[in-house]
């Protein structure tokens, strides 16, 4: 079952409504416009801002390589003495007794 409304509208009431109608499907369109390209220049902005980024992050790798290889090369360069340290502490374990010191001296 339906229902319908018969709406009895003049001439003039008829193209009021039109040109209303087509006032507001303008100004929507004109919005929709607007909308669509805020939308296309954030994506823009957006990847030139992560491109400025990741170029800064790799210039600045690039630039900086020698130095983090220098801290690489001190770092093995200390972990090898401190090695060598322990080795030689290590191998000396009676060091303390051929001093006169430790637990043999006290006895």
């Amino acid at each position: 079952m339906t229902i319908r409304f018969v709406i009895m509208l003049t001439d003039s009431q008829e193209k009021k409504m039109l040109e209303e109608t087509l006032k507001l499907a303008k100004e929507n369109n004109s919005m929709l416009h607007k909308m669509r390209r805020a939308q296309i220049w954030k994506r823009i902005t957006r990847i030139i801002y992560w491109s400025v980024i990741i170029i800064v992050a790799l210039v600045g790798y690039y630039i900086l390589q020698p130095f983090f290889e220098g801290v690489g090369e001190a770092y093995n360069t200390v972990r090898e003495s401190v090695a060598e340290i322990k080795g030689v502490a290590d191998s000396l374990p009676e060091l303390p007794s051929f001093l006169g010191g430790g637990r043999d001296a006290a006895e």
